[in-house]
């Protein structure tokens, strides 16, 4: 059997591998989260390939008794070039690819196909970084399963009120009813919910470009990073990074 492989994939993380070499992270729609070693890759073709956000398609080797792969070769699908010359851009972009990176695990077309329009959102002039991110992560969480039922408590199965508050569950990572809560931190207040459930049925640049206030955008981000740190059990250092940069202190 030949070990050739050709996939298409995102690089997710670059580290250097020895002095001249390099080692990249790519998600792939076919293959999951695979590591590749990219020789020779501080110059050359092959360097696109380190940097991060890059959607290549890959032409690697399979190594015997690796658990890692060799880049051959590669075309460079997309190179972002606007993404990468806002620092609040790339701050939500390297947000992106450590969620797939730490959370990796099911349906990797999905998630494959959710960074790649994620990251492709950030690239227009007309975009809002944050709100791309709020989308991001809303529906990473739809991918894994863990998104929650935003018209009924899905402990008590109760309806829940227009104006009602959602309460939170960490034993199922998901919003409840105040009743069927065992924590008083994360709260999904109306207008969040209606935010979320309105988005969530338009394809991601339509629910990208929604009018939301800057107050709104922050709570919610707040409310879906806090989320995905119970899932996680730990917070991700890049959304913490991006709380800082895209959020005032005094929030």
């Amino acid at each position: 059997m030949s070990r050739d492989v050709q996939t298409s994939g995102i690089t997710l993380k670059s580290v250097n591998w020895g002095e001249l070499h390099r080692k990249i992270t790519m998600l792939t729609p076919d293959l999951g989260v695979v590591d590749a070693v990219v020789y020779g890759a501080r110059k050359g073709k092959l360097s696109a390939a380190s940097e991060p956000f890059t959607t290549l398609r890959a032409f690697l080797y399979a190594q015997v008794g690796r658990d890692y792969y060799t880049l051959k070769d590669i075309a460079v699908i997309q190179d972002l070039p606007f993404l990468r010359s806002q620092i609040s851009r790339i701050y939500a972009g390297h947000a992106m690819s450590e969620i797939c990176l730490k959370m990796h695990g099911g349906d990797y077309e999905a998630m494959y196909t959710l960074l790649s329009e994620g990251l492709s959102l950030l690239d227009l002039k007309e975009t809002e970084t944050l709100q791309v991110l709020i989308q991001f992560i809303y529906r990473f969480i739809a991918v894994t399963g863990l998104a929650g039922d935003l018209e009924t408590c899905p402990l008590c199965d109760r309806k829940y009120r227009e104006k009602e508050v959602l309460s939170y569950h960490t034993g199922i990572h998901s919003p409840v009813c105040e009743n069927c809560a065992d924590t008083s931190h994360l709260l999904l207040y109306p207008g969040m919910r209606r935010y979320l459930t309105v988005s969530s049925a338009l394809d991601m640049r339509e629910a990208a470009a929604l009018e939301l206030s800057s107050s709104a955008r922050e709570r919610i981000f707040l409310y879906l990073r806090d989320s995905l740190r119970d899932i996680q059990g730990y917070p991700l250092q890049s959304l913490i990074d991006s709380t800082m940069f895209m959020i005032p202190a005094s929030e």
